[in-house]
């Protein structure tokens, strides 16, 4: 049994597909993300979301970005993701959104 359960391990059962890079390319685009505003906590030295955008790979041509100035904590901002599913026109689909601390 131990033998016939080592060489039953050697089987393929599912069929392997080669590897596939994930880039902002193979998403429809342009990308709607939800960003805030204002940072959630104040620093010296703030980077702002809007710095974090610009620095996005692509965020030229790959990313439309709506900022939300309303959502101060984590709660609010789930809440306005949410409801921005619904605003014309709902494709392509909201990927990713972003709280910035």
């Amino acid at each position: 049994m131990v033998i016939f359960g080592s060489l039953l391990t050697k089987v393929d059962f599912v069929k392997t597909s080669f590897p596939t890079m994930v880039t902002p390319q193979l998403y429809p685009t342009p990308q709607r993300l939800v960003m805030n505003l204002d940072n959630v906590l104040t620093t010296a030295n703030p980077v702002t979301p809007a710095t974090l955008f610009a620095n996005l790979p692509g965020s030229g041509s790959a990313f439309e970005v709506t900022y939300n100035s309303t959502a101060s904590n984590f709660s609010q901002f789930y809440n306005s993701v949410y409801d921005a599913r619904n605003i014309a026109p709902t494709t392509p689909y909201r990927y990713g959104s972003y709280q910035v601390y």
